[in-house]
């Protein structure tokens, strides 16, 4: 009784043609198992019925044109629907124009105003504020430079307006 517990995956798939590693054992104890010969038997009974009562009829030839017919009418129908109520849709250029620009401000605004998590994940509360200060000064340079930009413009803007 407890060997054959053993083997009740062997027989499930034994029974549907199939087979595990082991199986050899299994074909062993089928041979002198005669509770397991008649359980094999018995589900292979079972799967039997269920595959006959599966089966459906084969409508006959002027029954599938008819049926075919009436599908292929139904489709047209329906593609002449689907033509008439599907429009393209058209967005205005300056409409695309604008969500790109849209998209790429918010991209850089967040790869400029997002925390520097990943450089400084490893360092030291003091090496923090080093780093920290570090990038505030190339930010106060960088703010410099736009001013010297700025007042060059304004100048070469004023010889512009002389010439």
């Amino acid at each position: 009784m407890k060997e054959c517990s053993r083997f009740r995956e062997h027989l499930l798939l034994d029974v549907h043609g199939e087979a595990l590693p082991g199986h050899d054992d299994w074909r062993q104890h089928l041979e002198k198992c005669p509770r397991c010969q008649e359980e094999r038997e018995q589900l292979k009974a079972v799967l039997l019925r269920v595959e006959d009562s599966w089966r459906l009829p084969q409508p006959d030839s002027l029954e599938s044109a008819r049926v075919r017919s009436s599908i292929l009418q139904a489709l047209d129908r329906r593609a002449g629907g689907i033509k008439e109520r599907v429009r393209p849709l058209r967005l205005p250029v300056s409409a695309l124009a604008g969500v790109l620009v849209i998209l790429l401000a918010g991209w850089l605004g967040w790869q400029h105003f997002s925390p520097p998590g990943g450089e400084m994940a490893g360092l030291e509360s003091e090496e923090r504020l080093l780093a920290q200060e570090k990038d505030l000064l190339e930010e106060m340079e960088l703010l410099e430079d736009m001013d010297v930009i700025q007042r060059l413009v304004q100048i070469l803007d004023k010889k512009e307006a002389v010439l």
